[in-house]
């Protein structure tokens, strides 16, 4: 079985390198066509991609970095029609390539690692979905699922907003509660959903998970900070009580904020 691989010409990367060698076990044939997309990179991605190695890396690399054509093997297109097409470019299949499958990756519906990009840098992971060009089906699990309808589903997000209310954050706390209130003047109140927790040694709820609380409790004006700090143990007992309330779903993002702890 001969598989190729479309990759864009102008941005080799190592993940490229990595996903031909996963696939050249001696039973696959391997091909590499290097396609322009006439897409130029955009400006300081490759300097987000260094600091983003240096910073939260510690120096290893990833594969995100760039490489050498050269990196990616000797394989070498030849005339032999590949069996599979696996097509990460946005670019349209050509007119003479008639292999059994064409897959393209499609990402939040768009191919290309411009589509990635997009997702990532608007702070979001994409969906990702495997296109069989030939047909126009969406595969899942290897099995063809056709496209019979499109909608828009509109999700909220559940919100846990958890308070370090120990001694160490006694000069803190009102900037805290600032910053709470901040993030919930920005929940949409008819779709997203907060809840407010406390904790020293134990945790506490102060106010449920709740569709539209824009404001803090009341209560929370009056908390004196006191004792000490059993941060982990808070955030783990904070996302326990999360998926167990019945209005959180799996498409839903859920996510913890805790106010940072004070050292000394």
């Amino acid at each position: 079985m001969i598989v190729e691989f479309r990759f864009d010409d102008e941005r080799p990367r190592a993940w490229m390198t990595r996903l031909a060698a996963l696939l050249d076990d001696g039973h696959v044939d391997i091909q590499i066509a290097w396609v322009r997309t006439g897409a130029s990179r955009p400006a300081g991605l490759e300097a987000l991609f260094e600091l983003e190695r240096m910073l939260l890396r510690n120096g290893r690399s990833s594969g995100a970095d760039a490489v050498s054509k050269d990196a990616c093997g000797t394989h070498k297109r030849t005339d032999r029609k590949p069996d599979i097409v696996i097509d990460f470019t946005n670019v349209e299949p050509e007119a003479a390539c008639s292999p059994r499958l064409y897959l393209r990756p499609l990402y939040n519906g768009a191919a290309g690692e411009d589509a990635v990009l997009a997702a990532i840098l608007s702070g979001d992971l994409p969906l990702i979905e495997i296109r069989n060009e030939i047909g126009g089906e969406i595969l899942d699990a290897g099995l063809t699922r056709r496209i019979s309808d499109f909608r828009s589903d509109l999700a909220g997000v559940s919100v846990a907003l958890l308070f370090d209310v120990s001694g160490s954050m006694e000069a803190k706390l009102p900037s805290a509660r600032e910053a709470a209130t901040h993030v919930l003047t920005w929940l949409d109140a008819t779709l997203d959903e907060a809840a407010v927790y406390t904790f020293d040694t134990h945790l506490d709820e102060v106010a449920p998970f709740t569709i539209g609380l824009k404001t803090l409790p009341d209560s929370m004006s009056t908390v004196v900070p006191f004792g000490a700090t059993s941060l982990h143990d808070a955030i783990a007992a904070t996302a326990q009580e999360n998926p167990s309330h019945d209005r959180v779903h799996p498409h839903r993002v859920n996510a913890q904020y805790e106010t940072p702890p004070v050292k000394g």
